[in-house]
């Protein structure tokens, strides 16, 4: 199964431990190597996707939603758009999220 990371495009700079400037964007707790991502993505509807497979979308545009790897502009049933995270999560009875 593909990983769907969810980017947060904040560019930071940071300094590594050879005091050499990096470019990194802040994923949750986690720090993304702009330098391994693509825009030039194979996908119409993705804006970041690995260099090495531009197949392999990581963060969709604004008004697609990330569904199985891939970026949709609307998600499939029992699914609901998450306009922030730019993907589809599960709609359930104990969601608080509400489709209206």
């Amino acid at each position: 199964m593909e990983s769907n990371i969810q980017i947060n495009l904040r560019t930071n700079n940071f300094n590594n431990y050879n005091n050499q400037p990096t470019n990194f964007v802040k994923y949750n707790t986690n720090l993304v190597d702009m330098s391994k991502l693509s825009s030039q993505c194979a996908e119409i509807g993705c804006e970041w996707c690995d260099k090495a497979n531009t197949k392999n979308c990581k963060q969709c545009k604004y008004g697609f939603f990330m569904y199985i790897g891939k970026c949709y502009t609307i998600c499939p049933k029992e699914y609901v758009a998450d306009i922030f995270q730019r993907s589809c999560i599960v709609l359930d009875n104990t969601s608080n999220i509400s489709p209206f």
